[in-house]
């Protein structure tokens, strides 16, 4: 018989086919191998996120009983997943008939996102809980439970509450103020006043004055600009003043105080009408005063130059040089005393008399009146600026007086040449030095100024006692008072 070409397999050939399977085989058991460690890994991956994960993750079968919560339940409820797993949620809701309107929720679209709950620590105490859940479907597509995420949210709903609170106050404080409190931007649209503000400016409502804006509400628009312009200078103002008009077109002047904040201007204003006009009628009232008390230093200051003319008419009749000498020296006080009166009558400050304008006109007077060559005896005034009232500055002007005169009538015998100096200045807050020098033939070394018989110096030591000051005299040279008062005890 002979044999079939094809009839029997060769073995080699079976030996390679099979060689191939097996490497097959392996390949396949490595690649299944390498994906049950990936898979390992994988779920090891996420069990790990899902372990430590913060808020909750849960999930529910149809039956709504919980079928896989992640452990953080314990820190958020003080649950063991042990706890929960196996019993129907409901039991973890503090109203259970809140499921129900959850489910109706969630079945309406499919998910829910940061619904809010409440629900039931170990302990009992109600915990605030934002939930976002799906619904699951299995392979057919029908629900097979719901899966989502609960999350913490008591400490959130806390300062909610508080911020809410403070808001609450904010308002009833903005509502019941007294002054107008007001949010507007920077194109004139009111976003929020208060009562104060609309009924100050006779508005029913502040919704009706919301209506018109803020513009219409200025007497000049001009005021508005600049106010704009200002505070975008500075980013804030205090105690602006502009005139607003009242729904029925009256005008008020108010104080406004304003923050601007980006495109938005939040301030206070408050009411200055009666007040302006109260102050303008007291400015009023001071300037007629003012003029009343001009038109009397005016009328003293005559008055004076009346006494002292009729004094020199009187003094002419007069044959005794000693006399007469008497009746000059009475005219020159008055002199003093007058032009005092006529100092504060041209003066701004009807309080106060300018001493450097006054010594140099009561000594330039006194030299006139002596008939003094100032060739032959200089006149030298050292005044700073010192401006002293009527009580201080009468006996002041009276006691530079006396000194000149005593000085020009004694110092200088024979036409002796010499020097005349007054200095007065400021030692201190109310202190005030007064210093009359000359460098003639000195006050005789065995009289005692304070006793001597002399009117003059009588007066000048009387006069000192009324400001309350201190006098001494120097014999070095000549002759020099320094007299120290104080302003504050003057009269």
């Amino acid at each position: 018989m002979t044999k079939k070409k094809g009839a029997e397999n060769n073995p080699q050939d079976d030996l390679i086919a099979l060689r191939k399977k097996i490497v097959e085989l392996e390949n396949a058991l490595v690649a299944s191998q390498k994906k049950e460690e990936e898979l390992r890994r994988s779920e090891e991956k996420y069990r790990a996120i899902f372990e430590s994960f913060y808020d909750v993750y849960y999930r529910t079968d149809k039956d709504g009983k919980v079928i896989d919560i992640s452990p953080s339940i314990h820190s958020q409820a003080g649950y063991d997943p042990s706890d929960i797993i196996g019993h129907p949620v409901t039991v973890f809701f503090v109203e259970p008939s809140a499921r129900d309107v959850f489910i109706q929720k969630i079945k309406e679209t499919g998910w829910i996102n940061d619904y809010e709950i409440k629900l039931k620590s170990k302990s009992g105490t109600p915990i605030e809980t934002s939930v976002s859940a799906r619904i699951v479907l299995d392979e057919n597509q029908v629900p097979s439970g719901i899966e989502g995420v609960l999350r913490n949210i008591t400490e959130r709903k806390r300062i909610e509450l508080a911020i809410k609170d403070s808001e609450q106050k904010y308002r009833d404080l903005v509502d019941n103020a007294l002054v107008g409190v007001y949010r507007t931007n920077l194109s004139g649209d009111i976003l929020f006043i208060n009562e104060a503000f609309s009924d100050l400016l006779g508005f029913s409502s502040p919704e009706d004055m919301m209506k018109g804006g803020v513009l219409v509400r200025y007497k000049n628009l001009e005021d508005r600009d600049l106010f704009i312009e200002k505070l975008k200078e500075k980013g804030r103002l205090s105690y602006y003043e502009v005139e607003l008009l009242t729904n029925s077109g009256e005008s008020k002047n108010v104080l406004l105080s304003a923050t601007l904040a980006g495109d938005e201007i939040i301030g206070m204003l408050m009411d200055v009408t009666d007040r302006k006009k109260a102050t303008e009628k007291i400015r009023a009232a001071l300037k007629e005063k003012e003029i009343l008390l001009q038109e009397l230093h005016h009328r003293v200051k005559n008055n004076m130059q009346v006494i002292s003319g009729l004094i020199e008419l009187q003094s002419q009749q007069l044959h005794d040089e000693s006399s007469r000498e008497i009746f000059n020296e009475t005219r020159d006080r008055v002199s003093s005393m007058a032009l005092i009166h006529e100092n504060l009558y041209k003066a701004s400050d009807l309080g106060n008399i300018n001493f450097v304008e006054y010594v140099k006109t009561l000594t330039t007077h006194l030299f006139y009146s002596y008939n003094v060559d100032c060739d032959v005896i200089q006149l030298k005034t050292d005044v700073k600026d010192v401006f002293l009232d009527v009580q201080v500055g009468i006996p002041c002007g009276l006691i530079i007086n006396e000194l000149i005169s005593n000085t020009l009538k004694h110092a200088f015998p024979g036409g002796q040449h010499g020097e005349v100096k007054v200095s007065l200045f400021p030692e201190g807050e109310g202190q005030y030095t007064l210093i009359v020098k000359d460098n003639g033939t000195g006050f005789p070394k065995d009289l005692d100024f304070r006793k001597t018989k002399s009117l003059g110096m009588q007066l000048v030591t009387m006069l000192v006692d009324q400001l309350e000051g201190t006098i001494a005299m120097k014999r070095d040279g000549g002759t020099e008072f320094i007299i120290s008062f104080s302003e504050k005890k003057g009269g």
